[in-house]
């Protein structure tokens, strides 16, 4: 990048990097760049006009979809960018961002987790509609096991989850999704009694009841994934991918 960027988007689009944002200037012909990895040069990109974002700086949510990039900024303004037209358009405001973290596309429902281990989606074709009043988030079916705290259990393997999550540190560390489009959490447990932390990690499948009706998710499996220093409060997961081993 030509300059130094904080809570900035990132988003890779027909292989190229879109970076938008996490500079001081709104007006600086850096605000908006990407990335060619074949020739290794960046170009600047036209900034969006005032009416469709405004003196934006910090970049709060990004996601692509259909090739759109979407960004939501720090005052829950919404605008996207489609690369292959080189149009900037306004979208929906997106309200309360503190609460709702980590965006993931997978084909028409936009995910996130919401606070004490909820998942929320929504229809990701409402990031579109500017005239609406905001997203309309909802919960997932069926994971109410998640939910930290939460001493409820059913299986076997629920007992374990939930007893791992009932010591669970804050919320979820990351989510994201993987190669078979199915929603992947991580988060930190300290194990009581021994001062240890561990990342555990928790598959999720996502199925649409009905048209227009709820989703419904089920955990396919979970698991200890990595031992943790004891300085690693502010571990961060960047990215996951499926492996067959």
């Amino acid at each position: 990048m030509r300059v130094a960027r904080a809570s900035a988007a990132a988003n890779v689009v027909d292989g190229k990097i879109y970076v938008f944002g996490g500079c001081k200037e709104f007006d600086s012909s850096n605000w908006a760049e990407v990335f060619d990895p074949k020739t290794q040069t960046w170009d600047t990109l036209i900034l969006p006009d005032l009416e469709i974002c405004k003196n934006t700086s910090m970049i709060e949510k990004s996601v692509v979809i259909e090739d759109k990039v979407y960004v939501v900024d720090e005052e829950e303004q919404c605008f996207y960018y489609m690369p292959r037209e080189g149009i900037w358009r306004r979208g929906i405001r997106d309200s309360k961002l503190g609460n709702r973290k980590d965006w993931c596309a997978i084909g028409k429902l936009l995910y996130c987790y919401g606070t004490r281990g909820k998942i929320l989606w929504c229809e990701a074709d409402e990031l579109d509609r500017c005239e609406a009043e905001e997203l309309n988030w909802r919960e997932v079916e069926g994971l109410g096991i998640l939910q930290f705290g939460s001493k409820a259990c059913k299986r076997g393997i629920e007992e374990s989850l939930a007893w791992k999550l009932h010591w669970t540190m804050n919320s979820f560390s990351r989510l994201s999704s993987n190669s078979r489009g199915n929603i992947v959490v991580f988060w930190k447990v300290l194990i009581p009694g021994t001062g240890k932390l561990q990342l555990w990690c928790a598959e999720i499948s996502m199925e649409r009841r009905s048209q227009g009706g709820g989703v419904c998710g089920t955990i396919e499996w979970t698991d200890a994934v990595s031992g943790l220093g004891p300085n690693s409060y502010t571990v961060k997961v960047l990215y996951s991918v499926s492996l067959n081993v």
